[in-house]
């Protein structure tokens, strides 16, 4: 099975924000192995662009350390899984992802952003309950 995993990096190979990274590392991993890794320039000034070029590359999966909602919506919408709240060297966290161990590398302060939307005010308001229109 062959996927290819991006990680924005910077020079130092540290994983960062995906939203201003101006480097992207695509590793193609196969068999449980890493069979090939570019560095490829993403100085895309657009989420859009910066979506869609990460689909040309055929990307599935992107570690990141954090992404905005938007380009996180528009990288759902192409299809490209994406586990922001990670950090350390790019090389450690492709292979924990091999290995299926990336819970090592969030950092310790993660929430994933869809536990913002339970429950509490917005959860009514977008079921139609009190105030607010019900959409």
């Amino acid at each position: 099975m062959n996927r290819k995993v991006a990680l924005p990096v910077n020079n130092s190979s540290m994983v960062v924000a995906l939203d201003f990274c101006r480097a992207l590392l695509v590793a193609e991993i196969e068999n449980g192995a890493v069979t090939k890794r570019r560095i490829i320039d993403s100085n895309e000034p657009f989420p859009s662009l910066r979506a869609h070029r990460l689909k040309d590359l055929q990307v599935e999966t992107v570690l990141c350390g954090a992404v905005s909602d938007p380009l996180s919506m528009l990288l759902w919408h192409c299809g490209i899984e994406v586990v922001p709240g990670l950090t350390g060297d790019a090389d450690r966290l492709i292979a924990a992802y091999i290995h299926g161990q990336l819970i090592r590398f969030h950092t310790p302060d993660f929430r994933p952003w869809f536990r913002r939307w339970r429950g509490g005010r917005c959860g009514r308001r977008f079921r139609g309950g009190r105030g607010g229109n019900p959409l």
